[in-house]
């Protein structure tokens, strides 16, 4: 195994009981490696590094989307309802942030994770409330 990959590493998933999320999953797998390469080279991590997390907050789909349609991020707007995802796969893209309260995060999350969306809306309806009243 050259390298170990997952989408997400959330610690658990959104449903009515605690089920774990992909993160402990992950590390689970992530361990079992380490033993088994340990007992096969005795080398601790042969792959020389942890598993790579490619969805959000990590920038990679963006920027590879935005190489795929010739888009300048700088110009580019990612919208969420969740900071730590969202938000921030935009501040690390270097994209503007737009957070919608309509979701997992409201606005007291965000002084309390520290970090600030360069613009925050009711709603993504909002927009097109506001676009349909100033065309009367």
């Amino acid at each position: 195994m050259s390298r170990a990959a997952s989408c997400f590493k959330f610690l658990t998933l959104p449903t009515r009981c605690l089920l774990p999320g992909n993160g402990p999953l992950l590390k689970a797998v992530e361990a079992a490696c380490c033993a088994c390469a340990r007992q096969r080279s005795g080398r601790e991590k042969p792959w020389g590094h942890e598993a790579e997390v490619l969805g959000k907050p990590n920038p990679a789909y963006a920027r590879l989307i935005a190489e795929w349609h010739d888009l300048d991020l700088r110009r580019t707007v990612m919208v969420g309802d969740r900071l730590d995802t969202d938000i921030e796969m935009g501040r690390r893209a270097g994209m503007l942030s737009l957070h919608v309260l309509t979701g997992v995060d409201d606005l007291t999350q965000i002084a309390h994770k520290g970090i600030v969306p360069d613009f925050v809306l009711p709603s993504v309806g909002y927009l097109w409330t506001q676009r349909s009243q100033s065309s009367l």
